[in-house]
């Protein structure tokens, strides 16, 4: 292909190669065989793989990131998640656990499932251009136009999933407007006076 532009990354033993292509995403054993193989609609900007060559992510032009896992599916993502702006850069933990990326002033971390874990805001409101995550994912570095930033993302063991937290705030809700329902409506009534 004529146009991989340094869109290139490899397992640490070489047995797996995952290349970003325009809108092509591909992955290879040592031996050529294809293992995965991914059309997008826009231009694939980055790629990464994980160190065992099963996880593997992209970003595209139009904003979007993509996980896969061979293992599972070779020809669609597990997930894709969306933001407005185009994203930059992908960096994977070794393992597969953790994906961080970068779109516009905003760095992420998300987990295999594709939960969003982390998110930040770059302080000079400048477009990041690069990102590395550390393998416990416990800190992001990002660059961008004369600055690098580390951030300190927390504890992402047990993160705050946002979706469970507003399902329970409505069932809570929902039972509580139920009780006051049926508790009105028991002293709404009508009842026999017995002499």
């Amino acid at each position: 292909d004529n146009n991989v532009q340094n869109r290139v990354a490899m397992t640490p033993d070489g047995a797996s190669i995952a290349v970003a292509s325009d809108n092509q995403l591909y992955a290879f054993d040592k031996n050529g065989n294809l293992k995965l193989s991914y059309t997008s609609e826009y231009k694939m900007e980055t790629v990464d793989i994980s160190d065992y060559g099963n996880y593997i992510t992209g970003a595209s032009w139009d904003g979007n990131i993509y996980f896969f896992d061979t293992y599972r599916d070779k020809e669609k993502p597990i997930w894709k998640y969306k933001e407005n702006t185009q994203m930059r850069c992908v960096d994977i933990t070794p393992d597969g656990k953790y994906v961080a990326s970068c779109s516009g002033a905003y760095s992420y971390i998300f987990d295999t499932a594709g939960n969003k874990l982390w998110q930040s805001k770059n302080p000079n409101y400048t477009t990041m251009w690069s990102i590395s995550v550390s393998d416990d994912g416990s800190k992001v570095a990002t660059g961008t136009h004369g600055y690098v930033y580390l951030f300190d993302t927390g504890n992402l063991k047990n993160p705050l999933n946002l979706k469970s937290v507003r399902y329970l705030i409505s069932l809570g809700l929902i039972g509580l407007l139920g009780y006051f329902w049926y508790r009105g409506g028991e002293y709404r009534k009508s009842f026999e006076l017995k002499v």
